[in-house]
């Protein structure tokens, strides 16, 4: 069914401020987690952490010195940095220590991310190195130059900025770091957390939604050419230290000419030749014909409202435990604990916005831009503060 404007949605804002005036939140932000031990380095940039939270207890100084070689480490992202840098090979390695797989944030089908650092003005950056493996059926070569292109003009406070890249002898990109790490890592930490202050509290991850849909609707509505991100999950949607969502491997995804030219949305589709995403968050409808929609993204954006409101670690089997929950009318029993009280009209209309965004036929699913995001900003709006 298409999303309509029924009294629920004309009404929602009244009705939201009474159920937030009836009760306080619970849960509080979450905070940042101790890294696991440094891998010690005989030479070059100071030693690095890993977002895999290991339960092992250190100093924080020991991992991150504030001077290393004379140098200051800056753990503050400077925004106001223009064009593109780009970096040797040797120096990619050097601020990966050789690529140690200690140093490894994430590693997806277009390969692994590294936390690293790299020299800037009078500092050691941190950063994230994404190296690229080759892809059968994706012509790296062709494409890599046109996404650094496109990608340098990419700004969004909630879009993770690239900072970089080398191009021999292997494609690698240069981002910024964000502090906290994934939302799925802090999703599962929060589920082992409760009661405790690094429980994600049901504001927050209405705020982290409402942030991680202004992302995707910027990156659609780029022009010339908009941005498909076509691997959008909680793996892929980081938090800094203030909370706020920054929407990563946007260097990934598939600059399309092909709807910037469509002018009549004659062209609603890029076809793809080999399938690309993550199993549980890909549209069904993409994998069975290879067409590869902004409704595409819109689905796995479903997926993952879904894992917010449940705190489920996995997609599989998630959409049948949420429908028998809407059918017995029981949602309240599959929703995650450890954020706190939902409020009734909050969890109910979170998982109907969800549930929207999975319907089977793309045109049946709604817009980021006149469905999602206001939705969801009329949420946040009337969200109290932490």
């Amino acid at each position: 069914m298409a999303l309509q404007r029924s009294d629920t949605f004309d009404e929602f804002d009244e009705i939201l401020e009474e159920a937030m005036q009836a009760q306080s939140p619970k849960g509080k932000l979450p905070r940042q987690a101790s890294p696991p031990p440094s891998v010690q380095p005989s030479s070059g940039p100071p030693a690095m952490s890993e977002v895999e939270y290991a339960s092992e207890e250190v100093e924080e100084d020991d991992l991150f010195p504030h001077e290393f070689y004379g140098l200051k480490v800056s753990r503050t992202f400077d925004s106001s940095r223009g064009k593109l840098e780009a970096y040797s090979f040797e120096s990619i390695k050097e601020a990966t220590q050789n690529f140690n797989e200690r140093l490894i944030l994430g590693q997806g089908g277009f390969g692994k991310v590294y936390k690293g650092f790299l020299p800037y003005q009078d500092a050691w950056q941190e950063v994230a190195v994404k190296v690229m493996d080759f892809v059968e059926g994706v012509d790296q070569s062709c494409s890599f130059d046109t996404e650094i292109r496109i990608l340098e003009g990419v700004s969004h406070p909630h879009v993770v900025k690239l900072l970089g890249f080398c191009s021999e002898p292997h494609k690698v990109l240069v981002y910024e770091f964000v502090e906290m790490g994934s939302l799925e890592n802090i999703l599962a930490k929060s589920k082992r957390a409760s009661g405790s202050g690094d429980a994600v509290s049901w504001i927050t991850r209405v705020r982290i939604a409402y942030e991680a849909a202004l992302a995707l609707e910027y990156l659609h509505s780029i022009e010339p050419e908009p941005i498909l991100h076509r691997d959008f999950k909680p793996g892929n949607i980081l938090l800094d230290k203030h909370c706020k969502v920054k929407l990563a491997d946007v260097g990934l995804s598939r600059i399309a000419p092909e709807l910037a030219q469509s002018g009549t949305g004659a062209v609603s589709y890029i076809q793809d030749t080999t399938i690309m995403g993550s199993l549980g968050y890909i549209d069904p409808m993409y994998l069975s014909s290879g067409k590869f929609r902004p409704a595409s993204d819109v689905y796995s954006f479903g997926i993952t409202l879904l894992q917010l409101v449940t705190g489920a670690s996995r997609p599989q089997g998630l959409v049948d435990d949420v429908d028998a929950a809407v059918e017995s009318k029981a949602l309240h029993q599959i929703a995650d604990k450890t954020a706190g009280a939902w409020p009734k009209v909050v969890l109910d209309e979170m998982v109907k916005l969800a549930l929207q965004c999975i319907e089977r036929r793309p045109k049946e699913r709604p817009s980021l831009e006149k469905d999602i995001v206001p939705i969801l900003s009329i949420m946040t709006q009337h969200c109290p503060e932490i």
